[in-house]
């Protein structure tokens, strides 16, 4: 029964030999790696405009947009290096491993898991948020929904395998793009037509000050989020089809500027229409019901963001377990997280991802302004690492136009750690203490891993000397004990096996444990006409 039901829900097992039909052309894999950073447009202009609106510091709203859009450039120019860099896959963390040592790869290892975990987390919670702000009554049952979406589509699509999570996934994600792009182009067309009149915006630009400062460093910060996901590529190349990091570094130019097209655009919408932020109303819902007004394709733009947001978590699910896979291989996590299941996923890394991610949602109540606090450090950490690696290769290897490379790397290093700085500044109070305490506990979790195996591997070494000691060494004899009631088809098969690693020594022994002396007799008597050799042993119970 259960095993009709496994079969129903995960599907037949698949063979090693059908691991290259589940690589991933470039269309399905753009939907599958960049869900998370592409759906992002849904939170991420949002959480701007929360803290500018309360520190009513809104004429600063595009300047920080247009911020996040060139470190998008840098951050996305990198990748693709780390990506012909590390071919094999594995992102910053095998980069750090190669160029930095174990501790900075450690770190970057620990910074992707707490980033893949929330990123589950925020997108089941935004996605949810998009949903039941199109339908309010929805609204008591959200971490019901949350807790569905987790663990009955997210975890059992994706134990089926790649390749069926991606035929699951990719047309959702067309859909948001598709409806993004629509929606900026209305909007623009409104705008320029004379149909829309944007409401008029404050144009006096506040005083700078220290508080200034600090709340536009935080909705920068806050901003930051929508850079999730864009190290998902570097991570997962080995499911790409060959040539693999040609295939990998298109996908992750189309991302980007993808995402910095909608980033722009939504921006853009809401700061002409200057929509403030609501409570249980998104505000890309109140963009689209603006320009749409409350229409069929309203109700598109609110499905689709909320099926994207959901799919976004997807991004972890294909990027963190071919991450812990590398990381077992090296001895820092459980070697378990490192083997496929039947349908040639990595099971154990899939059901712990989900399991963390859950933990969670509740102990956050699923709320998303309080997830996206523990967000983006994460990330910018790994971010910063990689670009480091990249600066060491450079000068180790001194290819063609490694100065211009090294200045690059350089330049982005500075940039992402500026922001891990803005970050921990403007977050600590508000969750960032949280994965400052998480990454230090968690390379140190790895380190004792390692510990563990790297002692059961001394205790299990061989030398030549305890070779040569055990050979010497008169070997030991089998004593074989076959335990009956009656004699049956499978006692013969064992009789058999026994016979065999017995090898003609003669040290089987036959047992039955006497409870009816009558049917005891009847016993032996019919095993001494089978075995008349091999006497049956009568034990009295």
């Amino acid at each position: 029964m259960l095993k009709n039901l496994h079969r129903i829900l995960i599907g037949r097992p698949l063979s090693s030999a059908d691991l290259k039909g589940e690589a991933l052309p470039k269309w399905k894999a753009l939907p599958i790696f960049s869900s998370d950073a592409l759906s992002s447009v849904g939170y991420g202009p949002e959480q701007i405009a929360i803290i500018l609106a309360a520190a009513s510091l809104y004429a600063y709203f595009s300047w920080i947009v247009i911020a996040i859009t060139i470190l998008l450039a840098v951050v996305a120019t990198s990748y693709s290096q780390v990506i012909k860099v590390h071919p094999e896959g594995g992102g910053s963390y095998a980069v750090a491993k190669e160029y930095l040592g174990r501790t900075p790869a450690l770190i970057a290892g620990a910074a992707l898991l707490a980033d893949y975990t929330l990123t589950v987390a925020v997108s089941v919670s935004s996605g949810t948020a998009a949903f039941v702000s199109a339908f309010p009554a929805l609204l008591p049952y959200a971490m019901a929904i949350n807790l569905f979406v987790l663990f009955c589509l997210l975890m059992l699509i994706n134990l089926r395998g790649v390749r069926e999570s991606s035929t699951v996934f990719v047309w959702p994600t067309y859909a948001f793009v598709f409806g993004m792009l629509v929606l900026i182009g209305c909007g623009l067309y409104q705008l320029s037509s004379g149909a829309a009149v944007p409401a008029t915006v404050e144009s006096v630009t506040p005083a700078i000050s220290n508080v200034t400062i600090f709340y536009l460093l935080h909705a920068f910060a806050n901003g930051c989020s929508s850079m999730t996901g864009v190290e998902a590529i570097s991570n997962g190349v080995s499911v790409f089809k060959k040539p693999q990091d040609t295939n990998a570094i298109k996908t992750t130019v189309y991302m980007a500027v993808l995402l910095g097209i909608m980033l722009l655009g939504i921006s853009y919408l809401t700061l002409t229409h200057h929509l403030l932020p609501m409570e249980n109303t998104t505000l890309l819902s109140t963009l689209a019901k603006s320009i749409f007004g409350q229409t069929i394709f309203y109700y598109f733009i609110q499905i689709a963001t909320m099926l994207i947001l959901y799919l976004a978590a997807n991004t972890s699910y294909n990027g963190l377990p071919p991450l812990l896979s590398l990381m077992a291989d090296d001895g820092y996590v459980p070697r378990y997280l490192r083997n496929r299941g039947d349908r040639l996923s990595y099971d154990n890394s899939i059901i712990f991802l989900t399991i963390a991610a859950a933990a969670l949602l509740y102990l956050f109540h699923g709320n998303v302004d309080h997830l996206i606090s523990l967000y983006a450090l994460g990330v910018f950490i790994s971010f910063t690492i990689a670009q480091l690696g990249l600066v060491v290769h450079r000068f180790k290897t001194r290819t063609k136009g490694w100065q211009l490379g090294a200045l690059i790397n350089a330049f982005g290093a500075s940039i992402t750690f500026t922001v891990i700085v803005i970050i921990i500044l403007t977050k600590f109070l508000y969750g960032a203490w949280i994965i400052m305490v998480f990454i230090p506990f968690a390379v140190y979790i790895f380190t004792k891993i390692r510990s563990h195996y790297d002692d059961v591997k001394a205790q299990l070494l061989l030398t030549d000397a305890e070779y040569a000691e055990v050979k010497e060494k008169e070997l030991g004899k089998n004593y074989i004990i076959i335990p009956l009631d009656s004699p049956t088809r499978t006692i013969v098969r064992t009789l058999r096996y026994a016979k065999i690693i017995d090898n003609g020594n003669h040290h089987i022994s036959a047992v039955h444990i006497n409870t009816n002396e009558e049917y005891a007799a009847r016993v032996k008597q019919v095993w001494h006409d089978l075995e008349p050799d091999l006497p049956l042993t009568l034990i009295a119970s």
